[in-house]
């Protein structure tokens, strides 16, 4: 299986990734980067967002492959190194410019003085990031689904099949007579190769299919999700949600957008 920090590399020399450090580093003058997990997430967590002290700490985001945390979006304060006064007047510039007038915040003496964002407008900087981690999260995904040649040769016939019945149902005893293994080496060599189990792996290949085909609004939303093989609405809304980072609906008024 491609470890980790080599999807990781990947991931942070993508132009996706690089595009988005820029253009976030541009509009909030905060830095970001993407790192190897930490064991402590210091300024979010899975239930909700604090304000980390006017975010004198780092914010970090966790970026997910399955149940596995690979790397982490950090965010942390700008420090200017400036005088006071040259600080106060060139930050309330940019804000003037970026039409973010009063949306910020000073602390700090006068040798070091670091300015932060107004509370809601941190927590929109954390939403921004977390979705942003999700789209990682697919990328990452993706990178396994199209990797090949350090896969075994079981593994490479079950994406396979899976890739030409992803539309059909089929249990994971079929998948394995398929392939000629028992089920239970199959999970395991499976999960090892790819970082994702059967069914994980079937419905990120189903809303691949549904993003293709969300492009074209003749078709409605239920329509694709049962073309793609999922029998239930709201399990397709939920999972596409969770993996894309936005509803269906969402993403194809995006689509319209661009």
């Amino acid at each position: 299986m491609m470890q980790e920090t080599e999807v990781l590399d990947q991931l942070s020399r993508s132009k996706v990734y690089q595009d988005f450090e820029r253009a976030f580093r541009e509009v909030t003058q905060m830095p970001l980067h993407l790192a190897a997990p930490n064991k402590r997430l210091s300024a979010c967590n899975g239930n909700g967002h604090r304000y980390a002290h006017q975010l004198l700490d780092k914010t970090e985001i966790p970026v997910r492959l399955g149940d596995k945390i690979i790397g982490m979006l950090q965010m942390g304060q700008q420090t200017f190194e400036t005088t006071a006064t040259e600080r106060h007047i060139g930050l309330e510039r940019q804000s003037r410019d970026a039409g973010m007038s009063g949306g910020f915040g000073r602390t700090g003496d006068d040798d070091c003085q670091i300015f932060v964002p107004s509370q809601s407008r941190y927590e929109a900087m954390v939403r921004l990031l977390e979705i942003f981690a999700q789209q990682l999260s697919f990328f990452a995904n993706e990178i396994l689904i199209e990797q090949d040649e350090r896969e075994p040769y079981r593994v490479r016939l079950a994406r396979a099949y899976i890739s030409n019945h992803q539309s059909e149902y089929f249990s994971l005893s079929d998948l394995a007579r398929s392939v000629h293994v028992s089920t239970f080496y199959l999970c395991k060599i499976f999960k090892k190769a790819t970082g994702l189990t059967f069914i994980e792996f079937r419905n990120r290949l189903r809303i691949k299919m549904a993003k293709k085909l969300l492009v074209n609004p003749n078709l409605s939303v239920s329509e694709i999700a049962y073309s793609v093989g999922f029998q239930s609405l709201t399990q397709f809304n939920r999972l596409f949600r969770r993996t894309v980072g936005e509803s269906p609906t969402a993403f194809r008024c995006t689509l319209k957008s661009r």
